[in-house]
């Protein structure tokens, strides 16, 4: 999965990676994308995109421990049967988690998405010129119950808190 600068919505053709979807103004007003590989298309809905990654404390430095959580944008964009799965830089900063170069022993390896708030570290690899998060291949947002557990309980409240901000909260449905 790949984390865009440039983007301005996080996008993706794979309907596992939308826990619900909806088709809000924008989608209803034929909402158009440029730059999808060269063409302009228009996405057909908008929802809560979501993938599992693994994540560590900020004070694992050795990265010994790593911790299962979650990167969502609660507006991705849905563009069937396009080969293309990317998390847009800003979308993510308007979540909390940014972009910050790894530095270990004064050497730059790589880079990282830090949350501001828990200071959780999700490392970032480089793959073909291109920064990406690896994810768990298995995870289907889909099947995801927002009110198991505690933590997920914790998101489901910020997703809905997002929601709200966003005005997105009518129309969602199920994926």
């Amino acid at each position: 999965t790949g984390i865009d600068s440039d983007a301005m919505v996080s996008v993706s053709g794979v309907k596992q990676d939308f826990a619900e979807m909806y088709v809000d103004e924008a989608i209803a007003n034929g909402m158009q994308l440029h730059g999808l590989g060269g063409k302009m298309c228009k996405p057909p809905k908008k929802g809560l995109m979501m993938k599992k990654v693994v994540g560590y404390e900020e004070l694992d430095i050795d990265r010994e421990t790593p911790i299962d959580t979650f990167i969502y944008d609660v507006e991705g964009v849905y563009m069937p049967n396009a080969e293309v799965n990317v998390f847009s830089e800003l979308r993510l900063a308007e979540m909390g988690l940014h972009v910050f170069p790894d530095i270990r022993n004064g050497k730059l390896v790589g880079k990282y998405l830090k949350h501001v708030d828990t200071g959780l570290i999700i490392p970032l690899d480089l793959a073909s010129g291109i920064v990406v998060v690896k994810t768990d291949p298995k995870f289907d947002a889909r099947q995801l119950d927002l009110n198991d557990g505690a933590e997920l309980a914790e998101l489901s409240a910020q997703i809905d808190e997002l929601r709200v901000d966003k005005k997105s909260v009518n129309n969602v449905k199920k994926a």
